[in-house]
């Protein structure tokens, strides 16, 4: 799984949104992609995402970084992170699991947060390096569709200690780069302190809120609120407020007909030039593109819509 020097996110073929399947009512969404060879996608949600390749082979983009993947080797993308994908080879699949942080709590991995893995930039996360950890991760795949398919009483309890086991077998050999390394850089408990501006950011899509405003909605000073958000999740607020705005964007892009000055005032840009320079250093394509070939295709999904049952 050597990284590809090469800029990620560049002009796709086909590129789609990703319907946001994740609500307050429904942390977990589960799915299975079956893509032929070739065909580009693009996506961005609000959950935390940690796929396996099943079978055949899979390039994975972000900004910056490339990698290729094979079977039982996985990957994470963390909340509102652009990412795009493409199978390289015929006969592949792969599984994902997409949940709300809420999902995993405040379990830890080892002596780390499970939050680090989503935290430390793409080049850094785990990898499934030996035939023994890739052989695990090809069973929690199977583990993942089996439980989301037959829906057994407390199945969603079984995917989620199914992931935290993986996220543990993972860690073990995973050396995080140092500043992630000290005891309390990324703790659970820092998490629900940001909750209030996660919440703040993805219910006002059509807005710049400010830094102070999600400061305050936490109760913290905006000095241990920029530290405390960039600790746990691995980028400024700031970023990820742009994420949050940009994911409503390409929503509204392929739900509604408006014209893209309409979509950029709608969500908080200053105007169409300003949506479609930001639009196309995201997502490798400008908003008229993305509306044109947008559109889901090639998954099956394995939890159906609907509030989530605990």
């Amino acid at each position: 799984m050597d990284p590809i020097q090469e800029p990620a996110l560049g002009p796709p073929e086909t590129v789609r949104r990703d319907d946001v399947h994740l609500s307050a009512d429904r942390h977990l969404y589960c799915v299975v992609n079956m893509q032929p060879e070739g065909g580009f996608d693009m996506h961005v949600h609000p959950g935390l995402e940690f796929g396996v390749i099943l079978s055949g082979e899979q390039e994975r983009h972000y900004q910056g970084h490339v990698t290729r993947l094979s079977a039982g080797q996985v990957w994470f993308c963390a909340s509102w992170e652009p990412h795009g994908w493409r199978f390289t080879a015929p006969s592949s699949t792969d599984v994902v699991v997409q949940c709300l942080p809420v999902f995993l709590g405040e379990a830890t991995v080892g002596p780390l947060s499970w939050m680090t893995i989503f935290a430390v930039p793409p080049h850094d996360r785990p990898r499934a390096a030996t035939p023994e950890v890739r052989a695990e991760m090809l069973r929690f795949g199977d583990e993942v569709i089996r439980e989301a398919v037959e829906q057994q009483p407390g199945w969603e309890e079984m995917v989620r200690l199914a992931v935290l086991r993986a996220l543990l077998v993972l860690a073990r050999e995973w050396s995080p780069p140092a500043q992630y390394r000290r005891q309390g850089e990324i703790r659970p408990l820092n998490l629900v302190r940001i909750m209030p501006a996660l919440a703040l950011a993805n219910s006002a899509p059509g807005r710049r809120v400010s830094v102070r405003e999600a400061a305050a909605a936490c109760r913290l000073s905006r000095a241990q609120f920029c530290l405390v958000f960039r600790r746990t999740m691995g980028l400024s607020f700031g970023q990820f407020e742009l994420r949050a705005r940009l994911a409503a964007a390409a929503q509204t892009l392929l739900s509604t007909r408006d014209p893209v000055e309409a979509v950029a005032r709608a969500t908080g840009f200053v105007d169409g030039s300003h949506l479609n320079r930001v639009f196309l250093r995201h997502y490798g394509c400008t908003p008229a593109r993305y509306r044109e070939q947008g559109g889901p295709r090639g998954e099956v999904a394995l939890t159906a819509p609907g509030p989530r049952a605990r």
